[in-house]
């Protein structure tokens, strides 16, 4: 198992493109408030020329404001070159032509923050897939438990197996059932495990159709398969009939009415069904 979880290098890529864009910001926007500030530039309008005379409550978009001439008498078109606009926008500075602050970037400057969007776009694409990979729980991918569950049968720290079922519980915890390259299965939760292996080696590859350790053979004719496919009815050589689930008896998984198959059943399911008795 030579994979390794990606996400976190994924990750940091990602945050470090994006730095690289918010630094470029961040910087102009201190280069336009030192000059703002080294110019005195004016409070009152914040270097656009006007002013908000009146708005309404009905829509807090502004689109209904109405605004009149800077009454700052030192607020003059040149003292306005000189200052700049105020690097902070409001919700009014979008209805006047030329009040927003937009940084202004240099050709390299804006070749290399349209090369960083390229990146966090492909890296948030590359993070969805390893996502989807190995943080998504499915079957026939191979896990480690981590963290020993709340319950009395909770297993072992350390217990690696393939993923054979997942599900939600009626309280919406998801459950886990896994198989060990011994066949035995082991049920636990997704908080307690991760993915270790996504696409298991080929030494794992037939272990959901092994039987367990304590799995019992028996030999029997297939009478009916379920409409849902996930279960047949099996009449037995020892005269009894039984209703075998093939995600506990996945050997008879396949099988059509009227075939005679060699089945392994687990111990504590024959035990139920009273089929060594």
């Amino acid at each position: 198992m030579d994979n390794k979880n990606p996400l976190e290098a994924l990750t940091s890529q990602k945050a470090a493109q994006k730095k690289i864009i918010d630094d470029l910001y961040f910087h102009k926007k201190e280069e336009a408030q030192k000059q703002f500030d080294d110019a005195d530039g004016c409070k009152s309008c914040r270097g656009r020329g006007w002013v908000v005379t009146w708005d309404t409550m009905d829509s807090m978009s502004g689109c209904y404001h109405e605004s009149g001439p800077c009454e700052n008498d030192g607020c003059t078109p040149k003292t306005r070159s000189a200052s700049g606009l105020l690097p902070q926008n409001n919700k009014y500075d979008g209805f006047h032509h030329g009040s927003r602050w937009e940084p202004a970037y240099t050709a390299d400057e804006q070749k290399l923050i349209s090369d960083a969007h390229l990146n966090v776009g492909n890296l948030t694409y590359k993070i969805q897939e390893a996502t989807q990979r190995w943080e998504t729980l499915k079957k026939g991918k191979l896990v480690e438990i981590v963290k020993k569950g709340r319950g009395r049968n909770s297993k072992a720290v350390g217990t690696i197996g393939m993923l054979q079922s997942v599900f939600y519980n009626n309280w919406g915890t998801q459950k886990l059932c896994l198989i060990d390259k011994g066949g035995n299965k082991h049920w636990t939760t997704g908080k307690s495990v991760v993915i270790i292996d996504p696409s298991p080696s080929s030494e794992w590859s037939d272990i959901l159709s092994k039987p367990a350790e304590d799995s019992i053979p028996f030999i029997g004719v297939v009478k009916h398969v379920a409409r849902s496919g996930k279960s047949a009815l099996l009449k037995l050589t020892n005269g009894k009939e039984v209703w075998l689930p093939f995600s506990q008896c996945p050997s008879a998984k396949g099988s059509k009415k009227g075939d005679t198959i060699t089945v392994y059943v687990p111990k504590w399911l024959a035990d139920k069904n009273n089929l060594t008795s």
